[in-house]
């Protein structure tokens, strides 16, 4: 991480802790929907435990998982920040993917909050800078990137934030549903079947109690490296 990454990253952290104390502790279900397209969002949230996505339906009714968030020391656990600001009605569906604790600040409480703390102010204008180019990287990325390539980052993905060591492999320890990963990576359920296919036949992955095993994390990434040459 360079310098001014990390500064950036020190920023947001504190800016975090500072918007903490003004929040409302909430519990809620999985698969609970928190805001619905149409609706116009009233606070942020920040997450402690658990994780929620974001979905959009196709006009044909087909689900799409845009974007994951959860509580971990590299995501930002901080949704509906841009939505809460500009008053504007939101275009998706936020959904409770698992258990989650959440701390609920209004759109009152977070301006004043903005104007009074200068460590709230920079560290909000991070965190919607770097959202801004990460959206417009993933369009970049969405147009070259191949299916094997975002297949393979987000079975890594999953294994680092839910893998857990299980007889010398990596147990990703949640539900994962072909249609699930089909709806992350914008592709039909079918490809998803082929990729896993593939590697079930390179003896790279397993189903263990409808769980998936990575049964050997280093030459997943060498793919994911070739893929991305």
């Amino acid at each position: 991480m360079s310098a001014e990454s990390l500064k950036d990253h020190k920023t947001i952290k504190s800016c975090i802790s500072h918007l903490e104390k003004l929040g409302t502790e909430l519990t809620l279900p999985a698969n609970k929907t928190i805001i619905s397209v149409g609706e116009v969002a009233d606070s942020i949230y920040i997450i402690k435990e658990g994780s929620v996505c974001t979905i959009r339906y196709t006009p044909s009714g087909n689900k799409r998982i845009f974007w994951e968030s959860r509580q971990t020391a590299d995501d930002d656990p901080i949704f509906l920040t841009a939505g809460t600001l500009t008053g504007r009605e939101i275009s998706v569906d936020i959904v409770t993917e698992t258990p989650v604790r959440l701390l609920q600040i209004s759109r009152a409480a977070l301006i004043d909050a903005m104007l009074k703390d200068p460590v709230i102010g920079a560290g909000l204008s991070f965190i919607l800078a770097s959202r801004f180019m990460d959206v417009k990287g993933q369009f970049h990325e969405a147009e070259e990137s191949s299916f094997e390539k975002r297949f393979y980052e987000l079975l890594l993905k999953y294994a680092a934030d839910y893998g857990i060591p299980y007889d010398n492999k990596t147990l990703i320890n949640t539900k994962l549903s072909q249609q699930t990963m089909a709806d992350m990576l914008h592709v039909d359920r079918t490809t998803v079947a082929r990729g896993i296919k593939k590697l079930k036949e390179e003896n790279l992955i397993e189903r263990i109690n409808d769980l998936y095993c990575i049964k050997d994390i280093g030459a997943l990434k060498k793919k994911l490296k070739k893929a991305s040459e």
